[in-house]
């Protein structure tokens, strides 16, 4: 059985933006940097890591991730104040979660794909009524 992810790798055409999107964000940068083809975050017990490609390389898809905060409200106001621009506010979804999307600065400049990240704070899902007797 899979206990969890332990990494996520994106690919970016622009560290320095990524770099600077996730620090903003207060992702530990590990391993790299700005100036380097590798940089690894801590996110949680896993890791986040961003790959540099060519401009050649070209994709057509997109990803999104999912980071599980637990003030979203407070994640959501640091990104505002690190000039970032989520494509939500911070709302309540019917499953639970509080939630906003954020668009990686550098994916989307890059015009090649856009990687979106979910903040949340983990549904709060009701507990199984006990039936026993």
């Amino acid at each position: 059985m899979i206990e969890s992810i332990s990494a996520i790798t994106l690919a970016t055409h622009d560290m320095q933006r990524s770099v600077r999107f996730y620090t903003a964000l207060g992702f530990q940068i590990l391993h790299g940097g700005e100036a380097s083809s590798f940089t690894s975050f801590r996110a949680g017990g896993g890791y986040l890591n961003i790959v540099a490609q060519s401009r050649e390389k070209q994709w057509s898809w997109w990803g999104r991730a999912i980071f599980y905060v637990g003030d979203v409200d407070a994640m959501y106001q640091r990104a505002l104040a690190a000039g970032l621009t989520p494509s939500t506010a911070p709302r309540d979804a019917e499953w639970g979660e509080r939630y906003f999307h954020l668009t990686d600065s550098a994916r989307r400049a890059a015009r090649t794909h856009a990687c979106h990240a979910r903040i949340a704070r983990r549904a709060t899902l009701p507990q199984a009524a006990d039936i026993s007797e």
